[in-house]
């Protein structure tokens, strides 16, 4: 049973492909009950397609100095909270506006640490250490005081609890600091941000210009593959943009003499996205969902709720939505996209389907 590998994006070198590859074969066989030998598993380089020269962030402005010397604390979300004060802006104005230094914001924030509610409480040391230190208050209206107070738990459990304080809504009155901070966030994270983008944009243009082309050099794999193991069904695994290779090459009507297929797996890889914009193989823009014929069943689809790059199929393919795997890796948005492979229940996942399909 030949098992054919396809990697994603941003791997346009072939010995660090190599080593994917070795690892994830090695991976697979240990969570096998009855391991395929290694001379099973074959690699589809492809990456040396794609541009060679990548964006490293020398357009953006040099990083503040604070933020960049100092030393990664025990508490990212302490840490988070110092880097949006490093800078001017809305988080700033409301200190301003209630008369509190960084300092005390910043030791209130510590003391609050692994409180259930930590937003409330530092908002609740910093109300009770103010009122009592700085008269200041007793010039300001109430709904004024009150404001900003509300305003600046708002902003403080975005930092510290933002699973709990997105979903809720966030109230209109407070939309611009709670934004002015998300923007803040995202400026120290846009260089990573926009590598990832950039490789993601770069490998999918030069796929989709020539994707002929590189169906064409996966179909040769595939026919190598089960020249070495005649008669037997072929796999295919595809990471990120390989997971669309993949299915586009299962369902081209270019290759309908190709060697059968009994499994596609794919892992962190956005063809219902592609799908739902009618960008893919047999499809033409607003033609409905497709209804593939050349798939095989089961069609594995693994992602993480996190990943933006990945997406499940069962919206768009309801008869393959039972092959949808969520496998969270705990990992934020882009580091979620590379860490299917150091993910168990990945690795168990599709080892699971390699048995089932082994004893057909």
């Amino acid at each position: 049973m030949p098992v054919l590998f396809v990697h994603g994006i941003g791997i346009h070198d072939v010995s660090r492909f190599q080593q994917r590859f070795v690892a994830v074969r090695d991976s697979l066989r240990v969570h096998m009950a009855t391991p395929l030998p290694p001379e099973a598993f074959f690699p589809v380089f492809w990456g040396d397609w794609g541009p060679a020269a990548w964006y490293r962030g020398r357009a953006l402005e040099t990083p503040h100095p604070k933020a960049a010397q100092a030393p990664l604390p025990a508490d990212p979300a302490l840490d988070t909270l110092q880097t949006l004060l490093a800078e001017p802006g809305p988080l700033r104005e409301l200190l301003a506006t209630l008369s509190i230094s960084d300092d005390t914001l910043v030791r209130a924030a510590a003391l609050s640490a692994g409180a259930p509610d930590r937003a409330a409480l530092t908002v609740k040391r910093l109300a009770v250490r103010t009122r009592l230190l700085t008269p200041h208050h007793a010039a300001l209206p109430g709904s004024q005081v009150a404001a900003g107070w509300d305003a600046l738990r708002d902003v403080l459990a975005l930092i510290f609890e933002p699973q709990r304080a997105v979903p809720k809504g966030l109230p209109q009155a407070f939309s611009y600091p709670l934004w002015a901070a998300v923007t803040s966030l995202a400026r120290h994270m846009r260089a990573g941000l926009m590598q990832l983008t950039t490789e993601f944009l770069g490998d999918a243009l030069a796929y989709f210009s020539r994707g002929a082309e590189v169906r064409r050099l996966v179909d040769a794999a595939v026919r190598q593959a089960c020249q070495a193991r005649p008669g037997e069904p072929v796999i295919l695994i595809g990471h990120s943009l390989g997971g669309v290779i993949a299915y586009e090459y299962l369902v081209d009507p270019a290759f309908r003499g190709r060697p059968p297929a009994r499994l596609l797996a794919t892992v962190g890889a956005p063809v219902a996205l592609f799908a739902e914009y009618g960008m893919l193989a047999g499809q033409t823009r607003g033609n409905g969902p497709p209804r593939p014929a050349g798939l095989p069943h089961p069609w594995l689809n693994i992602y993480d709720p996190d990943d933006l790059l990945s997406l499940p199929i069962g919206g768009v393919f309801p008869q393959h939505a039972g092959g949808d795997r969520s496998c969270a890796s705990g990992k934020p948005f882009p580091a979620s996209h590379s860490a299917y492979w150091e993910n168990a229940a990945v690795i168990r996942a599709i080892a699971a389907a390699l048995e089932q399909d082994d004893r057909r």
